[in-house]
């Protein structure tokens, strides 16, 4: 009779969660440098150069959430609360070139973080950005979206999904909720999704036996 070629508990655990390991190991090596511009953003008056460099209609904290709102239409709700929304998002747009981060509710029930990192460059039609992690210590693109002001009286950011988008809604609506990048959007680890992928993976591993 042949072998049984299941693979074994051991290379299940491997293939189940030898990804979150890898992503893990590649973080530990660069939140420092890559947060860096946002925890060292000065809370005072910029120097004139900097002011000058800042662009301040897209510098600040954004969110689509607008729960609190008395005043929110049933447009603006009904936008609010799309798949894998609300969205929270932290811009710096300094020489035309975009750093930050964003976090949303699908990545934090979809993956192993609750925020991506963000890079861009601003364009005729907006800011043209850039959301990616580090897998194995190199940037891997998670989704490209662009982001545009609108003329609306509350001046929101429109987003736009073009290419990916795990974890983000394809529209959103952002609206600033401060101009003080200093405040980060801190990473936390999704506990119960690693602890979904073991089991799973002890499961599997029993079947085999």
């Amino acid at each position: 009779m042949a072998k049984n070629s299941r693979p074994s508990i051991t290379t299940l655990l491997i293939g189940a969660s030898g990804w979150i390991v890898s992503l893990f190991l590649g973080i530990l090596d660069v939140p420092a440098k890559v947060n860096s511009f946002m925890v060292e953003a000065p809370k005072t008056k910029q120097e004139v150069v900097d002011w000058l460099n800042l662009d301040q209609n897209y510098t600040g904290q954004w969110t689509s959430s607008v729960e609190d709102w008395v005043d929110a239409t049933e447009d603006e709700r009904t936008l609010s609360t799309a798949p894998n929304g609300p969205v929270r998002m932290r811009l710096r747009v300094y020489g035309g070139m975009v750093t930050g981060e964003v976090e949303s509710e699908g990545l934090k029930k979809g993956y192993i973080f609750n925020n991506l990192l963000l890079e861009g460059s601003r364009s005729s039609k907006g800011l043209d950005v850039w959301a990616y992690d580090y897998v194995d210590g190199k940037k891997r693109g998670f989704a490209e979206f662009r982001l545009s002001l609108s003329d609306e009286k509350r001046l929101p950011l429109n987003l736009e999904i073009v290419q990916g988008g795990m974890g983000l809604p394809v529209r959103a609506k952002l609206y600033r909720t401060s101009t003080d990048i200093s405040e980060p959007i801190y990473r936390q680890p999704n506990m119960e999704l690693l602890g979904r992928v073991v089991e799973q993976g002890k499961v599997d591993a029993g079947q085999d036996r």
